[in-house]
């Protein structure tokens, strides 16, 4: 099954902080069968011209290198890798040609706070724009997915692309045997809020076009669910996923610009950067 299933790749900074990535990624290959792939990418030694004569560049980056080397392959027996990538340059653009290569069914990388954003940490919003690939961000303290199902938060706009875009997130869902919890977050203004019953006239029309939304894709025995949430849409929707205990959150991006669409991008920034679960992006209209 290894020879033909899609991998799953992982990148790692090799940081303390990028382990439960790591353990995220073992755990969901060793589920369902697929290839895992540990990356880590080892930035170029930068040119020096005030210590030129006096640093000998090529040997510091070998030297890196074999450290790197050495601890990466301690990383992959650690979690069974069946492939490791030692990348030079910069992380986004290495990590996005690896993908490229390999056609991963995921890639997984770790996200922290920490102060060099060069940092696996903090490329994830980047890699999430250039990558072709499904990605998830993984944050330090992410509880790990149990052994199956998963349960799946999907955030939807209601907008004109909500049948495509949550057909293509069952997708994903169904390769996981998941359930999927469909939500939408009615962030009303301050004068329609101070006004009960619009308020109860514009719920109860979000609540129906919601729960048709639901019942045009529900099908099989998987677990599909509407919810509705009222609120700042970044903070209901890491809220959600608390209470729900979602193994992640699954947004999609835009396939031209790679720009996460929902509520004109700006959520989707928060949550890759700072929600507590996992955030699993795909690209909408692309071929996984």
């Amino acid at each position: 099954m290894h020879d033909t299933s899609p991998p799953i790749l992982v990148a790692t900074d090799l940081s303390p902080s990028a382990d439960r990535a790591l353990v995220w990624a073992a755990r969901l290959a060793r589920a369902e069968g697929a290839p895992l792939h540990l990356a880590h990418v080892v930035p170029s030694v930068p040119h020096l011209p005030s210590a030129a004569g006096l640093v000998d560049a090529q040997a510091i980056q070998g030297r890196l290198l074999s450290e790197q080397r050495a601890a990466l392959e301690a990383a992959g027996r650690e979690v069974e890798a069946v492939a490791l990538h030692l990348l030079e340059g910069e992380p986004v653009e290495a990590l996005s040609a690896l993908a490229d290569q390999l056609a991963p069914r995921l890639l997984v990388l770790g996200r922290h706070e920490a102060p060099d954003r060069d940092r696996i940490g903090h490329v994830a919003a980047r890699l999430v724009r250039a990558a072709s690939r499904a990605v998830v961000s993984v944050p330090a303290a992410a509880p790990l997915p149990p052994q199956r199902p998963l349960r799946l938060l999907c955030p939807t706009d209601l907008s004109v692309g909500a049948d495509r875009a949550l057909a293509q997130a069952l997708d994903h869902a169904a390769w996981l045997d998941a359930e999927v919890h469909v939500l939408f977050v009615l962030d009303l203004p301050g004068y329609v809020a101070h006004q009960p019953e619009l308020c109860r006239e514009l719920e109860h029309r979000v609540a129906l076009e919601l729960q048709g939304l639901v019942e045009r894709h529900r099908s099989g025995p998987r677990r599909l669910e509407a919810m509705l949430r009222h609120g700042p849409p970044a903070e209901e929707i890491a809220r959600a996923a608390d209470a729900l205990d979602a193994d992640a959150i699954l947004l999609p991006t835009h396939a031209r610009s790679g720009v996460a669409r929902f509520f004109l991008g700006s959520v989707a920034e928060r949550l890759i950067r700072g929600a507590a679960r996992p955030v699993w992006t795909f690209r909408l209209g692309a071929s996984e």
